[in-house]
């Protein structure tokens, strides 16, 4: 202890302390209340505030090392006792105007996290520093924004009124994350105006290849009007239902639209990454080619107006297609066939 003063009264068991200051670890602690039973931390009812100019000095005398984080500050009220501490009127702020965190609320039960209900703001620049600041390796990311209301519910951990933005991204909703063996399970409900994954980085796998899969089960609603794909590709609406689960992929009513043109899918992709495994139904409609071209690189500027339906598997090479319908106003195909993709043109 660097400081301390204050005042400290006993009486009939019951400790009560006034304007009781310490200083450690280059933080500043400010303690009032009482203690009903001090021998047991029990029937705490104390009102405690902190300061300091840098969080990162503060960790180190409690033994552990993290990078310069900033000033920080916190204030609230404790009761119950050591075994079961109940914090309300929390308000605790880290970090500098680029980089800061800023939790408010209150948690019945702090010691077996029950009662949780925080509101949760920050600001990231460097995603890599902030990574580290919680022993997570964290890849380079643009500047982001997030504010939720975080609580915990049966184990589950809830983000409601989820509001991101990271980059050019803006994204909201809720999601629960439910910790687990094998994989933690996440369900979601996201909308937003635009999500551009051309500004994230893709993961490495263990192999040493690029997988851009999550290691966990998901369980999404999505309804994005603008998504910018890795190569810059970009689709004017993605709506529907995905779930990932033991890294195969499963669509319900999910559609994505370009200009000009639009598909809805159901069914699995057991390998997303290598797109094996593929069971899909389709229907999809075009009215003219453009937006089709600028997606896919190919000349599709002057096909007719179409609709197509039936059901899209993987073969060798290529694609089969069964169940299969393809209406204009000339003419109505229905069959079968595949498509296979030779080095120098396609087989039909």
């Amino acid at each position: 202890l660097q400081a301390g003063s204050g005042r400290f009264e006993l009486e009939s068991g019951r400790l009560k302390s006034t304007a009781l200051e310490v200083t450690f670890g280059g933080a500043k602690v400010k303690l009032a209340g009482s203690v009903v039973e001090p021998h047991a931390l029990a029937g705490l009812d104390l009102k405690v505030a902190v300061q300091g100019q840098e969080l990162a000095e503060l960790s180190k005398f409690f033994g552990r090392s993290i990078a310069p984080v900033g000033p920080y500050q916190a204030q609230a009220r404790i009761g119950g006792s050591f075994s079961a501490l109940n914090i309300s009127g929390l308000d605790a702020s880290a970090g500098r105007a680029a980089q800061n965190v800023r939790v408010r609320g209150q948690i019945d039960d702090a010691n077996n996290r029950r009662g949780v209900q925080l509101a949760l703001n920050a600001k990231l620049t460097d995603t890599v520093a902030a990574g580290r600041l919680f022993g997570i390796d964290l890849p380079r990311l643009p500047a982001a924004k997030v504010s939720t209301k975080f609580s915990v519910l049966d184990r589950n951990y809830v983000f409601d009124d989820v509001q991101l933005v990271l980059g050019r991204t803006s994204v909201s909703g809720r999601i629960s994350l439910l910790p687990g063996e094998p994989r933690p399970r996440v369900n979601a409900s996201l909308s937003g105006a635009l999500v551009d994954l051309s500004e994230l980085p893709f993961s490495t796998d263990a192999r040493g290849g690029s997988s851009p899969l999550p290691a966990a089960d998901i369980d999404a609603d999505l309804k994005f009007d603008r998504v910018v794909l890795g190569k810059g590709q970009v689709l004017n609406a993605v709506n529907g239902n995905l779930r990932l689960m033991a890294g195969a992929i499963e669509l319900k009513q999910f559609g994505a639209a370009v200009v000009g043109a639009s598909i809805t899918l159901d069914g699995t992709i057991k390998d997303p990454v290598a797109l094996a495994g593929i069971d899909l139904k389709f229907g999809a409609s075009l009215t003219r080619g453009n937006g089709l071209a600028a997606l896919t690189g190919m000349p599709m500027d002057g096909l007719p107006p179409f609709t197509a339906n039936g059901k899209l598997t993987d073969v060798p090479d290529g694609y089969a297609f069964t169940n299969f319908t393809v209406a204009s106003k000339a003419a109505t195909v229905t069959g079968s066939g595949t498509l296979i993709s030779g080095p120098k043109r396609y087989k039909i």
